[in-house]
Formats: structure tokens, sequence, C-alpha cells
């Protein structure tokens, strides 16, 4: 149980680090697009919410078992276009 909590953790990760590179895909190629919901404090809050997920997910996969680290990546790059 413990090997497959940990290959969802690689998962997670990689949704998430998809949608901070699709966020900023979609802040530069439209700027003008009217949005619900905007980040606060502009370009400081747009790297904070793209550089902490990636820093936290450095650590999860550092503190990770040898299996996790062999077979995590396996599924997201299955999953990678």
């Amino acid at each position: 149980m413990v090997q497959l909590l940990t290959v969802y953790v690689w998962l997670r990760i990689g949704v998430t680090n998809s949608d901070g590179a699709f966020l900023v895909a979609v802040a530069q190629a439209q700027p003008d697009l009217p949005r619900p919901f905007r980040i606060p404090w502009g370009r400081a809050g747009m790297l904070y919410v793209i550089v902490a997920p990636l820093v936290m997910s450095v650590v999860a996969l550092v503190a990770s078992d040898p299996f996790a680290r062999k077979w995590g990546p396996v599924p997201v790059l299955l999953g990678a276009r």
C-alpha cells in the first residue's frame, strides 16, 4: 500500500506542475482574457504559485522510497503527450 501511495504522489505532482505550466501559458498567450480569479501580487504571486509546488515536489520525491523513485516516473511518462 505504501508503494502505491508513493506512486500516486508522483502522479499528483505531475498534475500539480502541469496546472502551473498551463497557468503561465494562458497568462502569456491571452493576457486580456477576462478571468473570475486573479493571483494577487502580480509576477511575484505568479512566481510563488509556480515555484512553491516545484520545491515541494522535489522534497517529496527525494524523500520517497527507492521503489517510488524507480517506478514513479513510469506512469508520469506514459501519461505525457
